[in-house]
């Protein structure tokens, strides 16, 4: 007769162990097959002709369960920088990277892959639902953050607003007020013999010309002592926002539900904000309404001019005071933050840079001579974008700084097909891909080996002196293909005006406290503050 014996307490944890072992072995034997599926079904082209596929390597460093989550927080505060060093490690080819609670994800640093995923196969690369949860707390579901049908109709009715000759226009006078304003602030610090905060003071004045822009509204904030109340609470609230970038996504989700720690902060910083645009709309679409019924359009020298929302309200088939409301707000959050910090940002590298290349400086004060004496006479005159059209040494510092100081040095994508980019790179649905304009601009096969240095001069043909064209998909700074920067245009007719009129009044001796040190975030941020003993250009 066959006796089964009883199964003891020891016997049941091997059996445990052995089932524990076997369903890895199973799962992973399965992910491995489902992976081999589908790699074999991209190895073909459209002919059924084979491809050999790219091996796509790891990053070194990973370790089981963790991935390169170690070596990510180890540099965390020079993340940017790591990131160079990674892909100069790979001869600016792609490489994997793992991080637990994300998606896999796959570098790039050189222009044809980026070309592809932006512009060729726009279609199967999109933001994703993780990266528009990230977003969507500072954004809203605007243009920034989001996807498909509803990011489409947001771009093509944010690009009819700053093609418009009346924004423009509107742009123009506060621009140039603004400026008088910031020279005043540098005037009283003359006077005063004391340094400027130029990063603070740029934020200001960018602030204030964008909210005017926006809703018509004259802050009259800059060089205040104490911050406006809006700044304090944007600048908190993306700090606030940057601390998701760092831990698992199930982390600050669950913050979120509970209402705890940063998200509790950022949930409030975000109330301050919302509940001022909302104030403020109110008193500008009651002014609008008024105008609308008087029959008296605003106007700068005989030109009209639109803010932002009077825009808004004329693609609206609604009355003003319906509905609306919120999608305004949305609508305006998006245009404040993404103008203000990129633009501010912008500026503050930009002048750390010339407080390091006082050469650069001289070379663009000599051509404001050459091409405009009477203007480079008279320091108080106030350039305009008819003055700077032929500036091109000026033109070419701009697009210096904005290549090695991208403002946004990261982009994300999510993948959500399989396919395969450049002819032999595999990307699986499910995966992320990074773009780094940040490491691409140091990389010395995309730039030459002067690639890490401030250089102008790269961007001037030595032929014909006029700037050299180069692709959307090199100098990624305002991204490329369908999602390039709809505000590209505008924001560079500002730096332009700023630049040449600061460069033309005043020097700048820049405070060596500042070393170039960033934080961390979505958008290039600077550490430490800008301070400049500045004082008065007599002649060049």
């Amino acid at each position: 007769m066959l006796v089964i014996p009883p199964v003891s307490y020891d016997d049941k944890n091997t059996m445990l162990a052995v089932g524990g072992a076997l369903a890895v072995c199973l799962l992973t034997w399965f992910h491995h097959h489902s992976q081999y599926q589908r790699q074999k079904r991209l190895a073909v082209d459209e002919d059924g002709n084979p491809i050999k596929l790219r091996e796509i390597p790891y990053q070194p460093g990973g370790l089981p369960i963790i991935g390169n989550l170690l070596e990510i927080v180890r540099n965390r505060h020079r993340i940017y920088d790591w990131s160079v060093e990674q892909c100069l490690r790979f001869k600016g080819q792609p490489f994997k990277r793992r991080i637990p609670g994300q998606p896999e994800i796959v570098t790039f640093c050189t222009p044809e892959p980026i070309e592809e995923i932006t512009t060729k196969q726009f279609d199967n690369f999109i933001k994703g639902e993780l990266q528009v949860d990230v977003l969507e707390g500072l954004f809203g579901r605007a243009l920034i953050a989001s996807d498909g049908e509803r990011w489409y109709h947001q771009r093509k009715t944010a690009a009819k607003f700053f093609s418009a000759r009346a924004l423009r226009a509107f742009m123009n006078k506060a621009v140039h007020k603004n400026i008088d304003e910031v020279c005043d602030v540098f005037e009283r610090a003359i006077q005063a013999n004391e340094q400027v905060d130029l990063l603070r003071l740029f934020h200001e004045f960018t602030l204030q010309t964008f909210v005017e822009m926006g809703v018509g509204l004259d802050l009259k904030w800059i060089g205040r002592e104490e911050p406006h109340p809006f700044f304090t609470s944007m600048h908190t609230a993306t700090l606030m926002m940057q601390k998701r970038l760092f831990q698992p996504a199930w982390s600050w989700r669950l913050q979120r539900y509970f209402n705890i720690g940063p998200e509790r902060r950022f949930k409030e910083e975000m109330s301050v904000i919302r509940t001022w645009l909302r104030d403020v709309l109110k008193v500008t679409l009651a002014d609008i309404n008024k105008r609308k019924k008087e029959g008296k359009p605003a106007e700068s020298n005989g030109e009209a001019i639109k803010s932002v929302i009077e825009l808004f309200v004329e693609t609206s088939n609604e009355e003003v005071e319906g509905g609306r409301t919120e999608d305004l707000v949305e609508f305006l959050q998006t245009f404040i933050f993404g103008a203000r910090d990129t633009t501010a940002l912008t500026m503050s590298w930009l002048f750390y840079e010339l407080g390091r290349n006082p050469h650069v400086v001289q070379a663009m004060r000599d051509e404001i001579k050459l091409k405009l004496p009477a203007e480079a006479a008279n320091h108080n005159v106030c350039l305009t974008t008819e003055h700077i059209r032929h500036l091109v040494y000026l033109e070419a510092t701009l697009k210096e700084l904005l290549r090695l100081h991208p403002v946004a040095p990261s982009t994300l994508k999510y993948v959500v097909r399989d396919t395969v980019i450049c002819g032999d790179i595999p990307l699986y649905k499910g995966q992320m891909v990074l773009l780094s304009a940040y490491a691409m601009a140091r990389n010395p096969d995309v730039w030459g080996p002067d690639a890490a240095e401030f250089k102008p001069e790269r961007w001037i043909d030595p032929k014909t002196g006029k700037i050299t064209p180069v692709p959307s998909s090199k100098f990624f700074t305002f991204h490329s293909g369908p999602r390039t920067c709809v505000g590209m245009n505008l924001a560079m007719l500002e730096l332009r005006v700023v630049l040449a009129n600061l460069v033309n009044r005043y020097d700048f001796e820049m405070d060596p406290s500042n070393d170039g040190s960033y934080i961390p975030s979505p958008l290039m941020l600077m550490k430490y503050p800008l301070w400049a003993k500045v004082t008065r250009v007599e002649s060049f």
